[in-house]
């Protein structure tokens, strides 16, 4: 017959493992649920760097369905205004910042793949993907042939106003050579002469863009995400001449130094925001603004108020 003593002293034999079972899976819980695999990082701040939050826009502009394939901007330098051209078209497009009305201002050519604009001294600047620009202005429209042709597919045209040059970003063939693999190449464009660059201004090669990835995890991407990389617009920060490049595939901003040597910041930008952003523009007081393709939805641009970095003026600085 079992004893009291020994009854009690079964009991303790399961009683303190159970206890202590349950005690070692609630802290593997806690530890569990607070780790990084089910933690949600927040979202990165606005930077030094890139001082707009590009996944918050300030305000949102909705654009008729005659802009959906609407392919850059550029902000006008007196006036509350954005011009846009739209891809196939060659029509200018008014956007009235205060309202957001949209109308046609100008029809400059035939239909082609145009997917650039800029304003300089007056004229109106369009790129198509040829690599062939039209200077407009109260006399017309003149084409502008240069070196590039098709197969280096023109995305982007931006206006280094410290420089005088305009940008010209290529999606794809960035120069003859083994030099170019897996390159992406940005050419200039001297105004008022228009002489061009016989080889790129400066270049983003892959494997540089992809060492930056590795190095700062706080992008949230994957170094893969370098081979998406495919410029789709380009713009000069007029405060700080950072360099901005937006590639639509892949989702993410690229912001370089002034020389366009050196990788400063690189944004994810989400998709439920920027369903195909493909303009890219700074307005007057130094805001950005951003355009995106309907893609099934109706076409926007946003613009987004710049934080932390003051706009200093200046030569160089923001259009007035």
């Amino acid at each position: 017959m079992t004893s009291r003593a020994e009854l009690a002293s079964s009991r303790t034999d399961w009683i303190y493992p159970t206890v202590l079972a349950l005690v070692f899976a609630t802290a593997l819980s806690v530890i569990y649920m607070s780790g990084p695999r089910n933690s949600i990082p927040p979202a990165p701040e606005p930077s030094a760097s890139v001082p707009f939050d590009l996944n918050q826009p300030d305000r949102t502009y909705e654009l008729p369905p005659r802009l959906e394939e609407i392919s850059a901007v550029v902000v006008s330098d007196t006036e509350p205004i954005v011009w846009a051209v739209n891809d196939e078209e060659a029509k200018l497009y008014r956007i009235d910042l205060n309202d957001g009305s949209v109308e046609v201002s100008k029809k400059f050519g035939k239909p082609g793949d145009y997917e650039g604009i800029e304003l300089v001294d007056g004229m109106v600047i369009v790129a198509r993907s040829d690599g062939k620009l039209w200077r407009i202005d109260a006399d017309g429209a003149q084409k502008i042939s240069g070196p590039l042709d098709e197969r280096y597919d023109v995305e982007g045209l931006g206006w280094d106003a410290k420089r005088s040059r305009l940008l010209v970003a290529c999606k794809g063939k960035a120069g003859r050579g083994d030099d170019f693999e897996h390159t992406k190449a940005i050419y200039s464009v001297r105004v008022p002469s228009f002489e061009w660059s016989e080889r790129p201004a400066f270049v983003v090669k892959r494997a540089t863009l992809r060492r930056f990835l590795e190095e700062h995890p706080h992008v949230g991407r994957k170094p893969g995400a370098a081979k998406s990389f495919a410029p789709s617009a380009i713009g000069v920060d007029p405060a700080t001449q950072s360099i901005y490049i937006l590639s639509s595939t892949g989702k993410m901003l690229v912001v370089l130094d002034a020389t366009g040597r050196d990788i400063l910041d690189v944004v994810t930008l989400e998709r439920s925001v920027h369903a195909q952003p493909e303009g890219l523009a700074f307005g007057r007081n130094g805001s950005l603004f951003i355009s995106n393709e309907g893609r099934g939805t109706r076409p926007v641009l946003y613009r987004f108020d710049r934080r932390q970095v003051d706009v200093q003026p200046g030569s160089a600085g923001p259009r007035e």
